[in-house]
């Protein structure tokens, strides 16, 4: 069972918050502002770095709360989060700009040491989609490839 620690629940906060503010992210990574620094600026410096005012009081009074929410619905799904840090955390996604801090993930961990293949296209695929994949998917798994998502 996923027991995170005060450093993991901060690091989820941070995501959780800074995501959906691109202009935000890229001052904070700029500004190598981590998560546990986050919450400690002044609403001034979290305006100056591109948060508005609902961000700023989100952050200066639900940031961990915010996070704890997560949590346990990731817990009650049975959802795993794999941080950067952590052994299992797919070694390829490191050489990426801006590698996601974590992932969530059901299932058999132990697959994500394995030789992958991401397969990505619409939620909504269309027929010939659908036929390119019944075609091509059998195969690549007879070679022993994981196939993730996301």
């Amino acid at each position: 069972m996923f027991d995170p620690d005060r450093n993991q629940i901060q690091r989820v906060g941070y995501m959780l918050t800074v995501s959906r503010n691109q202009k935000a992210r890229r001052n904070l990574v700029k500004k190598n502002i981590g998560p546990k620094l986050l919450p400690e600026l002044s609403h001034t410096e979290l305006k100056l770095l591109g948060f508005s005012d609902k961000s700023v009081n989100t952050i200066k009074t639900r940031y961990m709360e915010i996070a704890e929410k997560e949590l346990e619905l990731v817990r009650k799904a049975g959802v795993e989060i794999i941080f950067k840090d952590d052994p299992y955390y797919p070694k390829g996604l490191e050489h990426i700009y801006d590698p996601p801090d974590f992932l969530y993930m059901m299932g058999n961990k132990e697959l994500l040491k394995t030789e992958k293949l991401a397969i990505v296209g619409s939620r909504d695929a269309s027929k010939y989609g659908w036929q390119c994949l019944d075609h091509v998917v059998p195969s690549i798994c007879k070679a022993g490839l994981t196939i993730v998502s996301g």
